[in-house]
């Protein structure tokens, strides 16, 4: 493969078992022929999967590969909040695949869109929550997801009850 990318006849865009270099890359944990792709001018935004809209930052953090995840958003031209046809972000990918460092390098990055909702309405402050992170919810940006002027999610007072992981089993499940 790294003998092929740099040829200039090669395109690095292909689509090949209907995901792009890339991507394939990606999923292996490729990071060094990931960064020759990206070097060769890989589209950042090119779809994963067929009918799926992820991207390969979406692709890398639901695999947690933090290295590549790092790679991609030192990229001024990867934008970390795009969401896929089922409503994820990257950062909803790596929650439901439970992959901590991901999801603490996403959060730590303070620009985390905490009122992004999947199809079935769920916050991913929400997946935090019924996950049993609440170091997750801890960085979570405070805002007022639902619009009722409450913050509970995020609030230390109400993640320290007993029962809070079932109240939101209960309520948003």
């Amino acid at each position: 493969m790294q003998q092929l990318i740099p040829r200039p006849d090669v395109d690095v865009n292909l689509q090949g078992f209907c995901r792009p270099p890339l991507v394939l890359a990606i999923l292996q944990g490729d990071t060094d022929t990931a960064k020759l792709l990206l070097a060769r001018g890989a589209d950042l935004h090119a779809d994963a999967l067929d009918f799926t809209g992820r991207t390969p930052l979406a692709c890398a953090a639901e695999c947690g590969h933090t290295e590549i995840v790092q790679l991609l958003l030192e990229r001024s031209d990867v934008d970390p909040h795009r969401v896929d046809s089922d409503r994820l972000t990257p950062l909803l990918h790596a929650i439901a695949a439970d992959k901590s460092d991901v999801v603490m390098m996403l959060l730590r990055r303070g620009d985390a869109v905490c009122c992004s909702f999947d199809l079935v309405l769920h916050s991913p402050a929400i997946y935090c929550a019924v996950l049993e992170h609440p170091e997750w919810l801890a960085l979570w940006p405070r805002c007022d997801c639902l619009g009722c002027g409450y913050y509970h999610l995020n609030d230390p007072a109400y993640v320290s009850r007993p029962d809070w992981k079932q109240y939101v089993r209960d309520y948003y499940l």
